[in-house]
């Protein structure tokens, strides 16, 4: 992060980006390989590259979705299948890391500080969560 508090990546011209067209988008196709920590027909979750905590795993959907702000412009139906079966496995991602207490955060926008403009949750465990988060 810079003095500011910016998040590296959070900008205005990486949240213009089509989901499509992320690196996000290539781990979900296999175009680009990356090790998973877990996966299933709906979402894969791999190790954050830069941990904020012992335990950080991004869970990505395979539904490309912008971000929360742009669940308006999906097909509603997919989304809350995908979304509702994602969130049923959370629990048991986050213990194959180890972690049976976790953070949950989902970043919208740039002041949100989504650095890629895809839908995805960060699982953030191993320690003691501060409060208030942001």
């Amino acid at each position: 992060m810079s003095e500011s508090g910016a998040k590296a990546g959070a900008t205005e011209e990486n949240n213009r980006i089509d989901p499509k067209d992320t690196l996000f988008a290539k781990f979900v196709s296999g175009q680009i390989q990356v090790p998973k920590v877990y996966e299933d027909e709906y979402c894969i979750a791999i190790n954050d590259i830069n941990p904020q905590a012992p335990v950080h795993i991004l869970v990505i959907p395979k539904l490309a979705v912008g971000g929360v702000s742009d669940v308006a412009n999906v097909d509603l139906e997919k989304y809350k299948e995908a979304m509702g079966h994602i969130m049923s496995k959370i629990h048991h991602i986050a213990s194959l890391k180890g972690a049976d207490s976790y953070r949950l955060v989902i970043n919208d926008g740039v002041l949100g500080q989504q650095s890629v403009r895809w839908l995805h949750i960060h699982i953030l465990g191993g320690r003691q969560m501060n409060w208030p988060p942001g």
